[in-house]
């Protein structure tokens, strides 16, 4: 499948991550719809929306100047690109929801960070629905305002990683604010990911700065055991 500016592209559940993608997909001219819960759809259809960064400048998508649906249904029809974005526990409901009301032949971008999630999609969508594996590696704010656009901040740094399988996926979807590069072993990088996540819990329980805590091997040592018990469950 040819990718170019005029593909479609729909971000399957459109919280936080997905909105700040989608945000920035939208503002470097890409044809963009936004699927989700309609708690959000509402002040976004009313208000637009509002993406900044750590150094991007503050920047408003007018109501109307990207599309919002609800509706599987309505959002899949024609699509050519999906970026699901849901939690790691709702991915085989939306690949159902893919798999009832998406074209036969697209591309499907998992950008949920798991292991798991490329996999199921895989085995629901069946091999004509190409699956490719990305990992975000900022993190999100989202704050509402009663009467104002829904804002995204994101609040860390870094390039969204790709797989390198899809020519010309990862030009399309690299845009200000929104860096992507591909990647020759996605797996290593999701592992890599995941056990960076494995220290969250372990950083907020300490009340320390990431880098103190880091460095103290106390909790070093805790972080080691995190990571051995993830690795015993994966190999079981």
């Amino acid at each position: 499948m040819a990718m170019d500016l005029n593909s479609r592209i729909v971000i399957a559940g459109a919280g936080s991550i997905g909105c700040y993608l989608g945000g920035r997909l939208a503002l470097a001219g890409r044809n963009v719809t936004l699927l989700l819960r309609e708690t959000l759809a509402a002040p976004v259809t009313a208000h637009g929306l509002r993406v900044s960064g750590l150094h991007q400048s503050d920047q408003l998508l007018s109501p109307g100047s990207l599309a919002v649906a609800t509706e599987a249904s309505n959002a899949f029809s024609g699509a050519d690109i999906i970026v699901v974005t849901v939690k790691c526990r709702h991915t085989g409901e939306m690949a159902d929801l893919i798999a009832r009301h998406a074209p036969q032949r697209l591309v499907v971008v998992s950008a949920q960070n798991g292991l798991d999630n490329v996999p199921l999609l895989q085995e629901r969508l069946g091999q004509d629905r190409e699956v490719v594996a990305a990992m975000i590696p900022f993190n999100v704010v989202q704050t509402r305002k009663d009467g104002e656009a829904p804002r995204f901040h994101r609040a860390t740094a870094g390039t969204v990683q790709i797989a390198d399988r899809v020519p010309g996926l990862a030009g399309l979807l690299d845009v200000p604010g929104a860096s992507v590069t591909e990647h020759v072993d996605i797996d290593a990088v999701l592992w890599g990911k995941l056990l960076i996540n494995l220290n969250n819990a372990l950083n907020a329980l300490s009340g320390l700065p990431l880098k103190q805590e880091l460095g103290d091997r106390r909790w070093g040592m805790l972080l080691a055991k995190q990571c051995m018990k993830r690795f015993q469950c994966s190999a079981r």
